[in-house]
């Protein structure tokens, strides 16, 4: 099993795992972030996993905005790859009407 960046440890709540990625959630009230980070040692960018590794990224990340879209009934889906660890993360939006 890869090593969690210092950063994630502190910042997330490990809640599972995927067959490629562990599953963090991150300490923020303002809205739900989930974490994707792929359990592979000695990768730094997301176009270094192996082609197969990156399907499985998809796959995964699909599964889980498809589970937060439903859970949260979020208006928006956000997916973003970090720049500083190797991770993607997901966030479900909320669109309010100002009256």
């Amino acid at each position: 099993m890869a090593d969690l960046h210092p950063q994630l440890i502190e910042d997330c709540l490990v809640l599972g795992s995927f067959p490629l990625c562990r599953l963090l959630l991150m300490k923020d009230a303002n809205y739900p972030w989930f974490i994707l980070v792929p359990d592979r040692n000695d990768v730094s960018e997301i176009h270094h996993l192996s082609g197969e590794d990156q399907l499985q990224l998809i796959r995964e990340s699909a599964f889980l905005s498809a589970v937060i879209e439903e859970a949260f009934r979020a208006e928006k889906i956000r997916g973003l790859v970090a720049h500083s660890t190797p991770h993607f993360s997901i966030t479900a939006r909320f669109f309010f009407a100002i009256r």
